[in-house]
């Protein structure tokens, strides 16, 4: 209760807020989010300039891409991987972690990484579920393949 007496915004989250303070009319038939234009700003948006005057080339309009799922296996290397990180959560992240997987691309849980074996180093095989060597691994920050020991 003392909370809620000195701090009248501790109050309207707990208990909460009548709609109609906030300018909002419960019995409309309109969609509430059509009746809020902003938390800063009561005012509308103002309509575009030119908004129905412009018009998009033919050009731009493609229907004929085939999906990625056809394609993925063109990509190359770098490709996949901003594919991989830009599509969090997503299917196409997925697909391009099957296909780097496909080219003996292997994600290493503990230091969150994408590596390969190096071809001209073998691996010392420690135990049967650990080596050591050098590997080529994905630059995140460079945006590279670079060489390291782990």
């Amino acid at each position: 209760r003392t909370l809620m007496n000195n701090y009248p915004d501790y109050q309207a989250m707990v208990v909460g807020m009548d709609p109609i303070t906030i300018g909002l009319d419960i019995n409309s038939q309109e969609m509430i989010s059509t009746q809020v234009y902003s938390l800063f700003d009561d005012a509308p948006p103002r309509p575009t300039v030119n908004g129905s005057k412009f018009r998009l080339p033919e050009c731009y309009n493609v229907t004929n891409v085939q999906p990625i799922e056809s394609k993925i296996q063109n990509f190359n290397e770098e490709t996949l991987f901003w594919i991989f990180y830009s599509c969090p959560a997503d299917v196409k992240q997925q697909m391009a972690a099957v296909e780097l997987h496909s080219r003996n691309w292997r994600w290493h849980k503990k230091h969150q990484i994408w590596l390969t074996k190096d071809e001209h180093m073998t691996p010392q095989i420690l135990s049967p579920n650990h080596e050591r060597g050098f590997y080529i691994v994905w630059d995140t920050d460079n945006w590279r393949k670079d060489r390291r020991e782990l």
